[in-house]
């Protein structure tokens, strides 16, 4: 998983210095809550199924 904040080109470390860290955090920390969502709602069917076959 990764976060863009350009589109490519030259230079692209000069664009992520650039960046606000405001920016790369809140990216960061939308994809540490997707992850969780994700994560959380395999569990949930992972259990469903398991007692759907007990």
């Amino acid at each position: 998983v990764s976060g863009v904040v350009n589109v490519g080109g030259l230079l692209d470390h000069l664009v992520l210095q650039n960046t606000r860290l405001y920016v790369v955090y809140r990216m960061a920390e939308l994809i540490a809550e997707g992850l969780t969502v994700a994560h959380l709602q395999y569990l949930r069917l992972r259990e469903r199924t398991a007692l759907a076959g007990s």
